[in-house]
Parts: structure tokens; sequence; C-alpha cells
């Protein structure tokens, strides 16, 4: 969905924002604050800390955004794609709809094949009734 396309986008902007106000808080206190008035420059932050966070904002930098939304919007295509019940067509693969198909259309013969024969059997009874009661009364 749009709104799905559009919150991943702007997280990565909030990252990327967040990391570069970061950058300049780090400028500024090394340029601007001096715990004894001197020339000295001092930063509330460590080289190593420092050297972390420079490094996430190369790797937020590298980041392909445009192709994160293509493959975003190819998974909305996908999602948003239903049968002619409604049904989102990737919760089902359409070779277990052919087999349930299958199945069903094979209980259905079954169901009719029975059906014939209990009127055969009924059939049967009644033709032996007449063969018992024939028998019997000879």
């Amino acid at each position: 969905m749009i709104s799905d396309l559009t919150a991943g986008l702007v997280i990565g902007v909030v990252i990327g924002g967040c990391l570069l106000v970061i950058k300049l808080i780090d400028y500024f206190l090394q340029k601007h604050i001096n715990n004894d008035n001197t020339k000295e420059t001092r930063c509330w932050m460590d080289d190593a800390r420092r050297e972390e966070i420079i490094s996430a904002a190369k790797k937020i930098n590298q980041i392909d955004f445009r192709q994160i939304e293509d493959e975003v919007h190819h998974m909305d295509v996908l999602h948003s794609k239903t049968d002619e019940n409604g049904v989102p067509v990737w919760y089902v693969k359409s070779s277990l709809e052919t087999a349930i198909i299958g199945l069903n259309t094979s209980i259905n013969n079954q169901n009719d094949l029975i059906k014939e024969q209990i009127i055969i059997f009924k059939q049967m009874v009644g033709e032996m009734k007449e063969v018992k009661t024939k028998v019997n009364s000879k």
C-alpha cells in the first residue's frame, strides 16, 4: 500500500536526519565549547562512538531507497490480487485449488455410484422377497 511505502521512506529520512543532526551537534560542540577557556576543543563524544555514527551515516547514504520502493510496490501488487471470490491469490496455491476441485469431483462421482448401488440393492431385496414367497408357497 502507499502508506507502507511512505512509512518506509519516512523512517529512512528520519534516521538520516537524526544522524545529520548528531553530526552537526558534534561539530558545534567541537568548535564552540571549551571547559578551560583555552583554544583546546573538547567533545562530549569519544572518538570510537563518533566513528560508529559516521560509519552508520555512510551506510545509510549507500542504501538505494528507489530499489526498496520498487520492492515494496511489487509486494503490494502481489498481495492486492484476488480471485473471483475476493480471496487474495497469494493465500492459496493454484495447485492446491486444482487438487481440491479434483477431490470434490471424485467425491461427487462416488456419491452418484453409491446412490445407484442403493437402488440396485433395493431391487435385489424386492426380487429376493418375491423368490422367497414363491418358494414358501409351493
